[in-house]
């Protein structure tokens, strides 16, 4: 999964469970989100829940305890516990070339891609969205790529856009604001529709690879001891009326994502959803 929290939230009052002194940091870990729907979900949960999230822009690792949205690949994570609590979005992957790359037309791009060997693509790691779309691209094309795993510190979207790398599969949401400013070279959405925000880029049916699909979701999880029942219905909650939200609606969509539909936000439709990706990623 994506392993890049670029914006957190930290507990400053903590009542859920334990004495105050013997308790961890409570957390909120958003991945790609708009900042619209951080502001309106740090609300909703600071409400829900009965604390007040406080924000903290420099998260190092993931918390033990709290309240986080992560995507797809979230089950190869090795952390203590977590409890699904409702999907919230999916986007499609955007293939993107770093500016040095020798062809800007997608469709050259492309041809240059089945012919030449040892092309650097970077990715998240196993069972990240970026490395799946990767594994995806590579067996479409019959080629083979030199395969970069990137760290939290040094994520694919940086790695492309520095030009450390030739490649990189990033979510939609990370994607969008690198080509909107020349920082990448756009190649393909492997969705089934162009994205508004970047209408120029084509599909990958559009340039002769309609079996290229690849899509990463998001979800919103509780770690560790908060995962009783009643909190996890009231963190659904708060998400459900977040994403029901008439601007959180429209921040998502200029940022690619698709909200998933109210029957599939449950905790338990999430946890499903969940059991099949594994199930599938296998």
């Amino acid at each position: 999964m994506p392993r890049r929290l670029i914006i957190a939230f930290t507990c400053l009052i903590c009542a859920l469970a334990q004495p105050a002194s013997a308790q961890e940091p409570f957390v909120v870990a958003l991945d790609v989100l708009p900042a619209v729907a951080v502001e309106k979900l740090q609300t909703a949960l600071s409400s829900a829940l009965g604390v007040q999230l406080a924000l903290d822009k420099t998260p190092t690792s993931l918390p033990t305890r709290g309240v986080l949205v992560l995507g797809s690949g979230v089950a190869h994570l090795k952390t203590p516990s977590l409890t699904a609590a409702g999907l919230v979005a999916s986007a499609p992957m955007v293939l993107v070339a770093a500016s040095t790359f020798p062809a800007v037309e997608s469709a050259d791009i492309i041809a240059l891609l089945k012919k030449e060997k040892g092309v650097k693509i970077a990715h998240d790691g196993p069972g990240s969205a970026s490395q799946r779309c990767a594994a995806q691209l590579k067996d479409v094309l019959s080629t083979t790529f030199n395969e970069v795993h990137k760290s939290p510190s040094s994520p694919p979207a940086q790695a492309v856009k520095s030009g450390g790398v030739d490649l990189a599969c990033l979510e939609a949401p990370l994607a969008i604001p690198l080509i909107q400013a020349g920082a990448v070279t756009p190649v393909l959405v492997a969705g089934d529709e162009r994205l508004a925000a970047v209408w120029d880029v084509p599909t990958a049916a559009e340039v002769g690879l309609p079996q290229f699909s690849s899509t990463a979701w998001f979800g919103l999880y509780l770690a560790g001891s908060e995962a009783k029942p009643d909190v996890v219905a009231k963190t659904n909650s708060a998400l459900q009326s977040v994403i029901a939200d008439d601007k959180v609606l429209q921040s998502l969509t200029d940022a690619g994502l698709t909200p998933f539909p109210m029957t599939h936000r449950s905790a338990d439709a999430h946890a499903a959803f969940q059991a099949a990706e594994a199930e599938r990623g296998k």
